[in-house]
């Protein structure tokens, strides 16, 4: 029984005389999970004789709470030490104990986060599984789920239940997907944005809504939203703690979610990034084996096309020297001019390809910008002048002697631009204009503009875009009319930004059109260019006899090196493979080797590779239609000579010559020996006129164009050329001047000076003296 107690105890709720009137007793206001421990350390300090001692344990206050207390007991005994009554002094220490609590559940609290933060994953829902463990290992619960949240939509979405909760659950066919509006309880945390807590599960609630058969069986509930920058993402709910959730529960789940959601967002940033990483490097993988695929699509396009353009282009070279009636000359040449055309064509697709595919290499030099627009005047003036058209050329004289370009490939680009406005103008102007635009670079560099103008059919403002696309031509352009593949322009544009510039067009239908190119930050070259000297080259050589061994697939390319080499004193044999290639090379050891690279079973440069290791050093020349220059290069490296299809007679035997002995003689496409070209009866009838026609009209027309190189003038010179054959029936002038007429058209500059330096023999052989080669810069 209590004898006496103080009148604090009113702060728990109860009254003094409550426990002295012996209404209660102070043992039932223990807390009964801590009941046992008290009473049994009051029976065991009695029973060993102490004198006093303390206690912390809990008491329910009056109202049901709880509270705190530190019990300090004296045990009064009598004279034979028997307990006769207990006194004591409590102290309510609930504040410090919830501190204390507060303490424990943040150290816990933060271990957890530990232990989430490096939990190995790369996987947000997996993160989020071990994170909502720890939830559950922190507020002392049994399950636990969370639900992604979207404020948006009002719908909850399932991120994962706790891994026992499906072991106990029944239902038949749970939701993962729920409307706000459809959620009891568990959905007033969004409702009412703060934690909801229900320790008495199953007795009635109003926000209850129930919830399905063989549902886990739930007895009191915690649930907490996730608030990341004032918007719900998420809900956290956990159940069935073996005592009451209280706000402690609360405040420590949804600090843990916060800082859970912070991890989670970095994994997903981090997911995200890999994903994006891992995309990128597919892509990248993709793009090489992209570039792969459009390379090894330029190289059989470039062997299978060029292949059979050998063959073709060729065997009409051959055929010009053996067909003199004037039908089969004419057939002839409409064979050449179609296939120097497809030439054209087959270049233009291959160099877009290659364009496309970053295969496109630019080689800078120094470049004249008056010798090379003056050189693109002369190309169309036949052009212009049967259209009626006037060529106007304005070159500013503040533009610099030299600049370093990549003269190819600008000549290329002028060469499109002025061939479409010539094209397109059937009368009026074409005009092209060079100038120095300002800049601030620095005194040794420069902005390069130059303008292409027409007074030609125009272009409609709709379709200016448009005409810079592959295969496209403005509207009104009929293919048929006016022909091209539509390439010439986007071949351009790709050039010129290649070459750090810029392209525009101004255009009004029916008026013209104006291009404008703005080439930036051009570098000034103080030196020039290797200058375009005519030298002489090797024409027509006697080889001493010796053993050649041609490789390649192709037997159209076989037997059109054989006939090109069927007036010399060659053994050939053939291999249709690399393989027969190095078999052949070793048993035969040739004095040459022609090699195609592209070949069955072995390529060309595996069967350079074995020739080599076999301790062969016998001279090999490539053949090969490579359009790409790092590949032309290694084939350069591995091969003593190189040559591209579609290979030209003069060329083969250059190179050639250049390995085996030989001695020079007149080239067969312009002086044939008299026994193959017999000089007609009309030639010798008019020899003494002939003579002074050609020392007083050609001698200084063939002068003009060896020393000026204007197309127009050696146009001029071929023309008066084959008139002059054809009234004198003289056969290799004819020859000569179609064959230089032929290449004029297809401005292949390399033959045109090859056949201008041939042009003195082939005038000796008439008896008639040669004439002096005219004397070109740097030449005494």
């Amino acid at each position: 029984s209590v004898e006496f107690i103080s009148d604090n105890i009113r702060k728990f709720g109860y009254l003094p005389d409550e426990f002295t009137g012996g209404k209660i007793s102070y043992a039932s206001v223990i807390h009964p999970d801590d009941f046992h421990r008290v009473s049994s350390d009051v029976m065991q300090h009695t029973e060993e004789g102490h004198t006093g001692f303390t206690q912390e344990y809990r008491i329910i206050t009056k109202d049901g709470n709880i509270s705190h207390i530190h019990d300090r007991t004296w045990i009064r005994r009598d004279e034979n030490g028997a307990a006769t009554h207990y006194q004591g002094v409590i102290l309510d220490i609930t504040k410090r104990k919830l501190a204390e609590e507060r303490l424990k559940m943040n150290e816990a609290r933060l271990e957890s986060l530990l232990r989430i933060s490096q939990y190995k994953t790369e996987n947000v829902k997996e993160l989020l599984d071990y994170a909502l463990s720890e939830a559950i290992k922190l507020t002392g619960s049994r399950i636990g789920y969370i639900y992604y949240y979207n404020e948006g939509s009002k719908q909850f979405t399932l991120n994962t239940w706790s891994e026992g909760v499906m072991k106990e659950c029944s239902v038949t066919k749970p939701e993962t997907l729920y409307h706000l509006d459809k959620t009891g309880v568990w959905g007033e945390a969004v409702r009412q944005h703060r934690p909801i807590i229900i320790n008495d599960f199953q007795s009635p609630n109003p926000l209850k809504k129930g919830y399905p058969e063989g549902h886990v069986e739930l007895f009191r509930f915690l649930t907490v939203p996730v608030i990341i920058e004032g918007a719900i993402v998420a809900v956290t709910g956990v159940a069935n703690k073996s005592s009451d959730y209280d706000n402690a529960d609360a405040r420590q789940l949804m600090l843990l979610m916060d800082s859970v959601w912070n991890i989670a967002d970095r994994k997903k940033a981090e997911e995200e990034l890999r994903k994006a990483k891992a995309w990128a490097e597919e892509r990248s993988q993709a793009a090489e084996a992209a570039n792969r695929a459009k390379s090894e699509f330029l190289a059989n396009m470039s062997h299978e096309i060029r292949t059979p353009m050998n063959a073709v282009i060729g065997f009409a070279d051959l055929l010009s020297s053996t067909i003199n009636d004037e039908s089969g000359k004419k057939h002839l040449k409409a064979i050449q001019s179609a296939g120097n055309n497809l030439l054209t064509i087959i270049n233009d697709i291959l160099d877009l390809s290659k364009i496309e595919a970053g295969r496109m290499d630019l080689n800078y030099e120094s470049v004249k910008i008056r010798s090379l627009v003056e050189e693109i005047r002369s190309i169309f003036y036949l052009k212009t002048s049967e259209k009626a058209i006037d060529f106007i050329t304005d070159i500013s004289a503040d533009i610099p002697e030299y600049l370093l370009l990549d003269g190819v490939r600008l000549r290329q680009i002028l060469l499109n631009l002025i061939g479409n406005a010539v094209k397109f103008t059937e009368n009026g102007e074409v005009k092209i204009s060079a100038c120095v635009g300002a800049n601030n670079y620095s005194p040794l560099r420069c902005d390069l503009i130059i303008t292409v103008e027409d007074t030609g059919i125009g272009i409609s403002p709709e379709f200016q875009d448009k005409i810079f696309g592959a295969f496209r031509q403005a509207d009104g352009q009929s293919t048929r009319k006016y022909g091209g593949t539509g390439l010439g322009l986007v071949i351009t544009k790709r050039l010129v930004e290649m070459m750090n510039g810029v392209i525009t067009v101004k255009s009004e239908q029916g008026k013209g059109a104006a291009f404008e190119i703005i080439f930036r930050d051009i570098k000034i070259s103080e030196v020039s260019g290797k200058a375009c000297i005519l030298k002489p080259e090797v024409k027509n050589p006697e080889f001493e006899p010796a053993t050649i061994l041609i490789a390649d697939d192709s037997e159209l390319n076989r037997t059109l090196i054989r006939a090109y080499l069927n007036n010399s004193r060659f053994r050939i044999i053939e291999a249709e493979d690399g393989e027969q290639a190095v078999s052949l090379a070793i048993q035969e050891k040739p004095d040459m080797i022609l090699m195609d690279i592209r070949m069955p079973i072995m390529d060309g440069r595996e069967a350079a590779t074995a020739i080599r290791k076999a301790g062969l050093s016998i001279p090999m020349i490539a053949i090969t239609t490579s359009v790409l220059a790092q590949e032309q290069e290694q084939i350069r490296q591995l091969f003593d000579g190189y040559l591209s299809k579609p290979v030209r007679k003069p060329d083969l035997l250059a190179e050639i010559a250049k390995f085996l002995k030989s001695e020079q003689h007149e080239s067969e496409n312009t002086a044939e020996n008299t026994e193959e070209n017999p000089v007609s009866q009309k030639t010798v009838q008019h020899k003494p006129e002939i003579i002074s026609r050609l020392e007083t009209e050609f001698a200084p027309l063939w002068k003009d164009a060896c020393e000026k190189r204007v197309m127009n003038d050696i146009r001029q010179f071929a023309e008066k050329m084959i008139a002059f054959a054809e009234e004198y029936d003289i056969e290799k002038l004819s020859i000569f001047g179609n064959n230089l007429m032929t290449c004029c058209r297809s401005f292949d500059i390399k033959q045109i000076e090859k056949l201008l330096l041939s042009y003195p023999k082939l005038v000796g052989q008439l008896t008639y003296p040669p004439a002096p080669l005219p004397e070109r810069e740097g030449e005494k």
